[in-house]
Order: C-alpha cells, then structure tokens, then sequence
C-alpha cells in the first residue's frame, strides 16, 4: 500500500467519477494522517484478504489484477459490509463523513479540519455537522 509508511498515511490522490486520476478536489485534499493501531489493523486485514484471493497490490481496493484503483469499489464493499451486518442507515461513503463531524464536535475545529482536509476558511461544522441524538439534553445538562 505505497502511500502507507508504517503508521503514516499520505493521501495525494483521488479518482474522480471518471476513473481519472486526480490530486484530489482541491490543495487540502492532500494531507498526510497519522493511523492508530486499529487503522492500521484494518489495513492489515484488508491486504491479507487481497493476498487470500490472489491479489498483491498496492492499492487498498485494486481491481482483480492488482494494478488498478477500482472505481466504486469501495462503495460496493461499504453496502455488502452494511447489509450483512444489519446496519439499516442507508448511508454512502459521503454521508459518513457528515456523521463523522458530528459525532467528533468536540476535537478542535484546526484538528478536525486537517483530518476531513477542510481549509480554514471553510465552515465545516455548518456544513457537516448535525444534532446527534441525545445532544441537546446533554448540552441542558
């Protein structure tokens, strides 16, 4: 997984709607992240999932061949995942990302948006943030 280096994860690149290679949506879409050891473990599995079926590559979701990014792949996988195991929010990959800053409200906004690759100007918490159930009585509290 060559943008992986021990616990360190580069994201440089994205493919867009096309299957075209870009540097990402805009300059904060490259950002480097540091992976805990669940991450890491999750990779891990992954790779050895890959190797399991044949496939050595070093992309995390390759096409059969190993040397291809598959466009959708990750999203194929995502609803196979949430179906089998009961998950009924019908949620995309995207969407997540929503859940994801609502539920991490109390990082501090710098921290937050280095990790979703926000630019400071943009404003993250109006835009992905949503009441998680239960908030507001907390916040009474």
């Amino acid at each position: 997984m060559g943008d992986i280096n021990g616990n360190v994860i580069h994201l440089q690149r994205s493919i867009n709607k096309l299957n075209e290679e870009t540097s990402g949506k805009n300059e904060n879409a490259q950002r480097t992240l540091v992976l805990n050891d669940l991450s890491k473990g999750i990779l891990a599995n992954q790779k050895q999932a890959l190797f399991d079926n044949g496939i050595l590559s070093d992309f995390v979701f390759p096409y059969n061949d190993g040397e291809h990014a598959q466009l959708n792949i990750f999203y194929k996988r995502w609803v196979r995942y949430r179906d089998s195991n009961g998950i009924k929010n019908k949620a995309s990959p995207y969407e997540l990302r929503h859940t994801f800053v609502s539920v991490a409200k109390a990082l501090p906004e710098g921290v937050l948006k280095s990790i979703v690759g926000h630019s400071q100007g943009m404003d993250t918490y109006g835009v992905y943030s949503h009441e998680v159930n239960g908030e507001l009585s907390a916040i009474a509290e």
